[in-house]
């Protein structure tokens, strides 16, 4: 199957910012309450789309394997990652927003979380649909890489930028 060990690489390196964000925020977080509000959103921002890469990683191989065609694996692959980022996205984006009135996000790194997401629904509705380059696994590929360079993002945010104080003003 075209794109195999690729995939599963992808998956690999998936599970691997998933858990490392969880160990960092972890750590961080020894002995606190709770969660603050902007590292809650970061932990959501990173497992959600490196489960989902994984996911969608692993999907095509399991549809090979059960005999449907390469462009249907890609059309289904596709399809089905357009329908989970149709629904993801709108609800990320609305919390965004509550958060970003409340002073609780910055808005430079919201709007880059913002655009990879779109990005990636993009792509994966242009390939399930066969507009532009046809069901393909480079179609699959990129909305593949675009969350995982989301969830890329978002572990470096995470470890590079100092959690904020509560009440610190949002940049």
């Amino acid at each position: 199957m075209e794109g195999a060990d690729l995939l599963q690489t992808i998956a690999e390196v998936s599970v691997a910012f998933a858990g490392f964000a969880a160990i960092v925020i972890a750590v961080r977080h020894r002995g606190a309450q709770g969660l603050e509000p902007a590292d809650a959103i970061s932990l959501q921002l990173m497992l959600g789309p490196s489960l989902a890469t994984v996911a969608f990683s692993l999907i095509p191989l399991w549809l090979f394997h059960v005999g449907i065609s390469a462009d249907g694996v890609w059309g289904i692959s596709s399809g089905g990652m357009a329908l989970y980022l149709s629904i993801v996205t709108p609800l990320d984006a609305r919390r965004g927003s509550r958060m970003l009135r409340a002073g609780q996000l910055e808005r430079k790194p919201a709007a880059v979380v913002a655009v990879l997401g779109i990005a990636a629904l993009l792509s994966q509705a242009t390939n399930a649909s066969g507009i532009v380059w046809g069901r393909t696994f480079g179609g699959l590929l990129a909305g593949l890489l675009l969350l995982l360079g989301l969830s890329g993002f978002t572990f470096f945010r995470l470890v590079a930028v100092p959690s904020r104080e509560p009440g610190d003003a949002a940049g």
